[in-house]
């Protein structure tokens, strides 16, 4: 898979790619972060910028291996049917979203992100 056009690798030094957030948010970012420290502005503008790119089918895994690999929550047992009912969460980013079924988080995140963003830039 390629990554979206707005998306392009870069080194931390220590030979570890990074894929900063899409171009059009990095004169956002600092403010954003400045207004909601307890937040990785960054993280979740690359994820909004990165997951509608990434098919439906494979959008939660995706999903999963940024909360894991970035240090989120990720409260969804391997087997689903093992825990009826329940309402199953993540964070990323400091943004958090539940969903009556793992299917439903990738959308429900990204509503919660977008909503979150909105909120922080409508209160300047």
């Amino acid at each position: 898979m390629t990554a979206h056009p707005s998306l392009r690798a870069v080194s931390d030094g220590a030979g570890v790619n990074l894929l900063p957030p899409a171009r059009a948010h990095r004169d956002k970012l600092d403010a954003l972060q400045e207004r909601a420290p307890n937040l990785d502005v960054a993280l979740v503008f690359f994820a909004l910028d990165l997951l509608p790119y990434i098919t439906p089918d494979h959008r939660l895994l995706s999903l999963k291996n940024l909360v894991v690999n970035n240090g989120g929550i990720w409260a969804v047992p391997d087997n689903p049917a093992d825990y009826q009912p329940v309402l199953y969460e993540i964070s990323l980013g400091g943004i958090p979203a539940i969903a009556p079924n793992p299917e439903a988080l990738p959308a429900n995140w990204m509503r919660a992100a977008n909503n979150t963003l909105n909120a922080i830039e409508a209160n300047t």
